[in-house]
């Protein structure tokens, strides 16, 4: 058995109930804490700069605590229950956000209690799906529940409904989600040995990681702001149905390519694209730019949640969540107010940084090879 593998092959109930909660967790985030609550928010922090920051910073802080928890008190035994009460403290969280009337309610109560049942919740469940699926076909269910959350969050039906009406949803989301953990139950409680996973190799993956979450924040806003291009702000339905497709058929794919061994290879394609379309958004070439974004964003964000949850560790998890997504997203949210267009130079470091370390990747599983007594 390879040092990354897993001995058992998980049932039917438990891959399809592992495929639902990745993508009900997707949909809260997508849905709700990056669309629904912000609007619900905005009547309450509208003409005051500092109260909208706020609020982000009351997501990021509750989602830092969140995180933290989940590393220290995940375990393998109160793992489904776990897993049952941050589905629905998630589903708690959204249903107070429709009755906060005060900008410091939105603020502290929901803002701060979103971020924290997220942050738990997206540990616990990425913490033991190596524990509950097994590797063979963990790339299958976090591709599968990534691009559907992605696909359904892209529909003009779903995109272009009321906050209020996203909130609901999103709560009914979530509490469904609980009812999934009895078909999760652990059966090999195990980590992976690969040098991937090690501490100069879980630093690389870190940092790209970080790199094309950065990347990707910056797109997000400049194209929100300058494109028109996100769903619901003058994009045709035509367009938002085609980016649905692509975030659903690229997610699949990454997560079959990622089951046959391929992780490197799907973080330069990423890239590439999101290079891709940020060139193409320069440019003024906009249809291009929105296809380009989300097929790169579609590929990245399966291996966002695939790289911790192959390594089995709650550490490495809350790791990856809050360095590479919450700092890579709060330095690309900071970035985007100040620019008209992604820069060239900022596309030339993210390659850079990325080549450079694919290559240190490359030359060490090399020697690893060549000297396997040494591994």
């Amino acid at each position: 058995m390879k040092t990354g593998e897993t001995e058992f092959r998980a049932e039917r109930s438990a891959v399809i109930a592992a495929t639902a909660a990745v993508a009900a967790t997707y949909v809260y985030f997508l849905l709700f804490a990056e669309l629904a609550l912000l609007e619900l928010a905005r009547p309450l922090t509208e003409g005051t700069t500092w109260r909208g920051r706020g609020l982000f910073t009351c997501l990021g802080v509750g989602g830092l605590v969140g995180c933290g928890l989940a590393v220290w008190r995940c375990n393998v035994v109160r793992w489904q229950a776990q897993l049952s009460w941050g589905f629905r403290a998630c589903a708690v969280a959204a249903a107070l956000a429709l009755a906060a009337g005060t900008w410091w309610g939105m603020w502290l109560v929901v803002a701060g209690l979103v971020g924290a049942t997220l942050g738990w919740l997206t540990v616990i469940l990425v913490s033991g799906l190596r524990a509950t699926v097994g590797t063979v076909r963990l790339g299958w269910v976090v591709g599968l529940g990534t691009g559907l959350a992605y696909a359904i969050c892209n529909l003009p039906g779903v995109v272009d409904a009321s906050a209020r009406t996203q909130t609901i949803v999103v709560a009914f989301v979530a509490g469904a989600g609980s009812l999934l953990a009895p078909f999760l139950t652990p059966r090999e409680p195990s980590v992976s040995l690969e040098s991937d996973y090690r501490i100069l190799g879980f630093g690389r993956w870190v940092l790209m990681l970080l790199v094309l979450v950065w990347l990707d924040a910056v797109a997000h806003h400049v194209i929100q702001r300058e494109a028109g291009l996100q769903p619901g702000t003058g994009a045709g339905s035509g367009r938002v149905v085609a980016n649905a497709v692509i975030h659903l058929l690229l997610a699949v794919g990454a997560g079959w390519w990622l089951d046959r061994g391929g992780r490197m290879s799907l973080i330069a394609v990423a890239l590439g694209l999101l290079v891709a379309g940020c060139l193409a958004l320069n440019g003024g070439m906009a249809a291009l730019a929105s296809l380009a974004y989300a097929a790169g964003v579609s590929i990245y964000a399966v291996v966002l949640v695939y790289y911790p949850a192959r390594g089995g560790r709650a550490t490495q998890a809350g790791g990856v969540l809050v360095v590479a997504g919450g700092l890579g997203a709060a330095l690309g949210s900071g970035m985007a107010r100040e620019l008209e267009g992604v820069p060239g130079w900022f596309l030339a470091v993210a390659v850079g940084v990325i080549a450079l370390m694919g290559t240190w990747r490359w030359l060490t599983r090399r020697g690893e090879k060549l000297n396997p007594t040494t591994t």
